[in-house]
């Protein structure tokens, strides 16, 4: 229909626009820097995955706990607000909307902190 083509132009124009884009590439590197810290205060997380605003990190659970701590990883975060998902066996991934601002995703590194806190009093 015609008005769902002209929606799907300004779209286009939004995604194709050069300030969008520098700002949703400046926005996948504050993710970035916010997940490099949070990899510092958790030794479980071994490893960061990734490119701009779709990113991931590995963590390194007890095998016998590994199914179970994640599906609390999970579960909690939802609870909690934040929509995450497991992408393997061990591996949290992070897909952002790309009009997200930076206060959402610090709120959104608070939730995820406050989760691996509670994962690391568990087991």
């Amino acid at each position: 229909s015609l008005p769902t083509l002209f929606r799907s132009g300004k779209v286009l124009d939004t995604v194709l626009d050069s300030s969008f884009l520098a700002s949703v590439k400046e926005k996948g590197e504050f993710l970035k820097e916010k997940l490099t810290k949070l990899k510092e205060t958790f030794p479980r997380i071994s490893e960061l995955r990734g490119a701009g605003l779709l990113q991931g990190f590995v963590l390194d659970l007890p095998a016998e706990h590994e199914a179970d701590m994640m599906k609390s990883v999970l579960t909690k975060s939802q609870k909690k607000g934040l929509l995450v998902l497991r992408s393997g066996p061990n591996v949290i991934r992070i897909a952002p909307p790309l009009i997200i601002d930076n206060g959402e995703i610090e709120e959104g590194i608070a939730i995820l902190s406050s989760v691996l806190a509670d994962i690391a009093k568990e087991k």
